[in-house]
């Protein structure tokens, strides 16, 4: 029996037999030194003045650029800033001087195992791609050949479904979101002082401290 037709079941047996159908193969990129994998978001809310919103989303957009990021998305009263997570708290200063900081929220989401079965994930697909190579340049009846061809097609699918998934994680480790929305700093007007002016004086009345 030609090797290719021995070789072939073996390996789809083996996808079969593994977890969630993949080769089982030494894991890779696990070393106990390995760095966790966060994805980082943070909120702000800003006292601006409503005639320097234009000018606040400007500023804010250009502080992402010099922090070696970008602005994602960006509207009237808020934006959405991406820079290198190592310079969040950095980034969390600038936007500070901006304006004046209302609220502010911070979060990491963990990713560490996601990645790492995602990298192991992919590098099987490619060991199993490129034995798949071999086999097709060993040569074969065209029914063996046309089955290698569909479980390359299989796998190439896959892989490149896998690989796609695995950028997107990378970039959001790499990047961490900020985003920035506008609170109008409201002045109070004449009359609005007269009725703070009464609230303090009740305060006063009725609560001593």
């Amino acid at each position: 029996m030609n090797s290719v037709a021995l070789v072939l079941p073996f390996l789809l047996l083996s996808c079969a037999s593994s977890p969630a159908g993949k080769l089982s193969l030494q894991r890779s990129g696990e070393g106990p030194g390995e760095a966790r994998a966060l994805i980082w978001t943070a909120s702000v809310e800003l006292g601006v003045e409503t005639e320097a919103f234009e000018s606040t989303v400007v500023a804010l957009s250009d502080l992402s650029r010099s922090l070696g990021g970008y602005p994602e998305e960006q509207s009237i009263d808020s934006i959405v800033l991406r820079v290198p997570a190592a310079r969040l708290d950095e980034a969390l200063a600038g936007i500070g001087k901006q304006g004046e900081p209302i609220a502010r929220s911070i979060s990491a989401q963990d990713v560490t195992m996601l990645r790492s079965d995602l990298r192991v994930r992919v590098d099987n697909l490619k060991r199993l791609q490129a034995r798949l190579r071999e086999l097709a340049a060993q040569g074969a009846n065209v029914h063996e050949l046309l089955e290698v061809e569909k479980e390359m097609a299989r796998v190439t699918s896959e892989l490149e479904v896998l690989e796609a998934q695995l950028a997107l994680i990378e970039q959001q480790v790499a990047l961490a979101s900020i985003r920035v929305r506008l609170i109008d700093e409201a002045t109070p007007g004449p009359v609005g002082w007269v009725f703070y002016a009464l609230f303090v004086g009740v305060k006063w009345l009725f609560v001593w401290e």
